[in-house]
């Protein structure tokens, strides 16, 4: 998991495989690195893919008892969300290093390269890139956009 916002980026933070339950997700993410991030932030909202754990009852109770405003978001529409160019660009870093004999370790660390290879200017362009975003699925009727 990462976080970014217009000028800044969180730590990233790897899941333990077996632990993918609501708690485990609050424990390792919005009590951490997604918390600290969140807390130098002015006035942040959290915007959050429609993945089950960030649904669950949980982490909606979690998240209202320490006051976190979540982005009501259309989970049908990842292309308008800004870290999901983010990932696509660490994907294609990743995959250029990627051997498939390779151990999860290296793995983890390629992973944590290309992240920290990803520089504001990338963050704020692709933030800033929104309008655009929505001025082109609404031109396209909300199918696929190049973004």
């Amino acid at each position: 998991m990462g976080a970014i916002a217009f000028g800044q980026k969180s730590e990233l933070v790897f899941f333990e495989r077996d632990r993918q339950k609501a708690k485990d997700f609050v424990e390792q993410v919005y009590e951490g690195a997604l918390f600290r991030f969140m807390d130098v932030l002015e006035h942040p909202d959290l915007m959050e893919d429609g993945v089950p754990v960030h649904r669950s009852s949980y982490t909606e109770n979690w998240g209202q008892e320490h006051n976190i405003t979540k982005m009501i978001w259309p989970a049908q529409f990842p292309d308008l969300n800004p870290i999901e160019n983010l990932w696509m660009i660490m994907k294609r870093s990743v995959q250029k290093k990627h051997r498939s004999s390779m151990k999860l370790e290296t793995f983890k660390h390629c992973i944590q390269e290309a992240w920290d290879e990803i520089d504001i200017e990338t963050i704020n362009h692709l933030i800033q890139s929104m309008p655009k975003q929505v001025k082109s699925l609404r031109e396209k009727k909300g199918k696929s956009t190049r973004w």
